[in-house]
């Protein structure tokens, strides 16, 4: 009925402090972890705790078409300080068709835009503990609903 935790699949773009923080938390869920960020060094260290790990440019729209993420059950977007290259990753992401796209928002009006263009979670100046919580939630929250299901159907919930 619902997926396990290492059946969701996690995109996090951007390894700067959030991004990393992210990766270590979901990580430790036992989910699968696509994480991108153009700088080798970064990608390098995280490599041994993700199931792929891949330095790219993620404004580039060939490049983001050919990493096969549109079926991600989220991504996750920490790239706040370049504003344009924010807005425009998550438009192309959007484009692709990627059906969950949370992202950090450096100012008000940067976070305006991003839920203008469709945007599902973005917050001004998110903070590590509220950004990680809602992913949380997002990874729990169908065997949550399964259990709901099934205790209204008075059945054993499968451990």
């Amino acid at each position: 009925m619902s997926k396990n935790n290492n059946d969701k699949e996690f995109v996090v773009m951007g390894l700067g402090r959030m991004g990393t923080s992210l990766v270590e938390t979901l990580a430790k869920e036992d989910c699968n972890i696509t994480v991108i960020d153009n700088n080798k060094e970064k990608i390098e260290n995280i490599a041994s705790k993700v199931s792929r790990a891949i330095c790219a440019d993620i404004n580039d729209e060939t490049t983001l078409k050919n990493l096969d993420i549109e079926d991600a059950d989220v991504v996750v977007v920490c790239v706040a300080t370049d504003v344009e290259a924010s807005i425009m990753t998550c438009v192309m992401l959007k484009e692709l068709g990627v059906k969950n796209i949370i992202a950090k928002a450096k100012n008000a009006h940067h976070k305006m835009i991003l839920e203008k263009i469709g945007v599902d979670k973005s917050k001004e100046l998110i903070n590590k503990s509220d950004l990680i919580l809602f992913v949380l939630m997002r990874i729990h929250l169908n065997k949550f609903l399964e259990m709901c299901f099934l205790l209204l159907l008075d059945l054993e919930p499968n451990h």
